[in-house]
């Protein structure tokens, strides 16, 4: 890979340079937010079954006071407007079941009697699957019952895949658009490097040292043409002063004709 990658032109080296390094940055902060994301409507979703699984509580409170099993089904039932939750169970303050509610009605309820040294009013269960909400029923600083709240993670993951959705797409265009800017930008860096690499061509084929390349910037490459133009100039001169003492030495001979010997 790293031997193929060496053997590309130039302009090829830059682009996947450019494409690779903003996909990698681009990839990393997706990511990012998606965590943030599901991190922050998790929250969300655990702060809004708090609050349900408070008022219910709440309003359970006359309910377990007076066994009053109609209002307890009563409460129970405006869980169904909560998508999200799937079982409920409500406790007494001895943690025997007295209500329960389940989405599917032809499922059990599965809300076992409770132990009595588990502690409430706080999540105590959160997962990729699901989320578990707990919470103490008070009446005047006694604990007369509990609630248990159940709730997939369905909407959340809805949301997160929205989320994944969108900066998807914002990824490709972006990455689209870093394509077009590399593109004119290699131009370029790599518009003075072929102008060198034809001068040069041209000169060995030609034998034309009075080419010179135009400078476009003051850069390393620009810097680099003026090298370039310097040496074509210095050979031009040399090649000029050769070319002038050839036509000396023939003039001389041609005016004098003799034999000339030189003694070493």
């Amino acid at each position: 890979m790293m031997l193929n990658f060496r053997n590309l032109p130039i302009n090829k080296k830059l682009i996947l340079i450019t494409m690779v390094s903003s996909g990698i940055a681009l990839l990393l902060a997706g990511f990012f937010v998606v965590g943030l994301n599901w991190h922050s409507h998790t929250n969300a979703a655990q702060n809004r079954l708090t609050v349900l699984a408070t008022v219910i509580g709440d309003r359970s409170q006359a309910a377990l006071l007076f066994d009053d099993q109609k209002l307890v089904n009563e409460n129970l039932a405006t869980l169904h407007y909560e998508p999200s939750i799937y079982r409920a169970c409500l406790y007494n303050e001895r943690g025997n079941l007295v209500g329960y509610f389940v989405r599917n009605v032809a499922e059990s309820s599965d809300c076992e009697p409770l132990e009595e040294d588990i502690e409430f009013s706080k999540p105590v269960g959160m997962a990729i699957t699901g989320l578990e909400i707990s919470h103490s029923i008070q009446l005047d600083g006694s604990e007369i019952g509990k609630i248990w709240i159940f709730s997939d993670l369905s909407v959340v993951r809805g949301l997160v895949q929205r989320d994944v959705l969108i900066i998807g797409l914002v990824i490709l265009l972006v990455s689209m658009m870093v394509l077009m800017l590399g593109l004119r930008l290699q131009r370029m860096i790599t518009s003075p490097i072929e102008k060198l690499g034809k001068a040069a061509r041209a000169i060995s084929t030609d034998f034309d040292f009075s080419i010179r390349v135009k400078k476009e910037s003051d850069d390393e490459l620009g810097v680099l043409v003026d090298t370039f133009n310097e040496m074509l100039a210095k050979i031009d001169e040399q090649n000029e002063s050769l070319s002038n003492a050839r036509d000396n030495y023939f003039a001389l001979y041609h005016d004098n004709p003799m034999m000339l010997f030189t003694i070493k």
